[in-house]
């Protein structure tokens, strides 16, 4: 990936992030169910530094939860998931789902496959 662009679901939060990325990970743990609403979370790893955020800084949240490392970054607008800063590691997730631009990649981890829910196949 040379520059991916992305953006929230009401358009209002923008983001462009230039060069590679360092991996492409599906995770199943019950906290990405429970954040993303689905069976799993699909998140794209940045180096951080490598972020910009083009519109809507000012509609950025992010939820951290209690005792763990678990966050969500989200549009106070419409909700959508948006890359998520872990500064301690120096990298950025962004939820696959955001990016719209062509991702020619597919993740190459699976986290916590014993907890995908039984209706996935």
């Amino acid at each position: 990936m040379d520059k991916v662009t992305g953006s929230c679901l009401c358009g209002r939060v923008v983001y462009e992030v230039e060069g590679e990325y360092d991996s492409f990970v599906l995770c199943n743990c019950k906290r990405c169910q429970k954040g993303t609403g689905s069976s799993r979370a699909a998140n794209i790893f940045f180096k951080e530094e490598k972020i910009k955020w083009v519109s809507g800084f000012d509609k950025i949240n992010t939820y951290h939860h209690p005792n763990s490392l678990h966050r969500k970054t989200f549009c106070s607008v419409c909700g959508s998931g948006l890359p998520t800063s872990l500064e301690d590691f120096g990298l950025v997730f962004i939820p696959a789902g955001s990016i719209d631009s062509p991702i020619n990649h597919s993740p190459s981890k699976e986290l916590f496959a014993d907890q995908r829910p039984e209706w996935v196949s």
